[in-house]
């Protein structure tokens, strides 16, 4: 789902995740948007990570379960001014450190805050992080929830996504 909030960069080689995601966006019938959504670091964001832990943190994968009601998304995809709350939604990551793998767990719950017609605010919403010491959950949680590159790409996306529907025409039935 374009709500669920990581770097633009994190989709590559994801296309199919993506796409899932969007089918089930823009599946109108359906009264809940509801997918598996894949994200990968860039480069960058690697680079980041692991200047952040002194090198431990190497590279994540996680997996987001999706499952938001439709009558929650809607108002994100059309209102001009409007403040956008996800529930917590499951997430399951596989770590990369100096070390070795770990498995953890947490939710995002990303909030979005729309003025004028644009996303201008967000944040990812990052927590209840579980299976990993809390001193190795802490950077990790603070860089997802507070970095300005995956801020600007997730705002950067949502607005382009907003942006492409408002162009194309929607049955009534959508605004239910």
């Amino acid at each position: 789902m374009l709500l669920a909030a990581t770097s633009a960069a994190a989709f590559a080689g994801e296309e199919n995740s993506l796409a899932s995601c969007l089918s089930s966006l823009e599946s109108e019938r359906a009264s809940r948007v509801s997918c598996k959504y894949v994200v990968k670091l860039s480069d960058d964001e690697k680079s980041d990570v692991r200047r952040l832990t002194r090198d431990f943190v190497q590279d994540a994968s996680c997996t987001v379960d999706i499952d938001v009601d439709r009558s929650l998304v809607n108002p994100a995809l059309i209102e001009s001014d409007y403040h956008f709350a996800a529930p917590p939604q499951p997430v399951r990551c596989e770590i990369t450190t100096a070390h070795g793998p770990l498995a953890i767990s947490g939710s995002f719950a990303p909030d979005v805050v729309f003025k004028g017609g644009t996303a201008i605010d967000g944040t990812p919403g990052l927590s209840n992080v579980t299976g990993v010491n809390p001193y190795l959950a802490w950077p990790v949680v603070q860089y997802v929830n507070r970095s300005k590159g995956v801020k600007r790409d997730m705002l950067a996306m949502i607005n382009a996504y907003r942006a492409l529907r408002s162009t194309q025409p929607k049955p009534a039935a959508f605004f239910k």
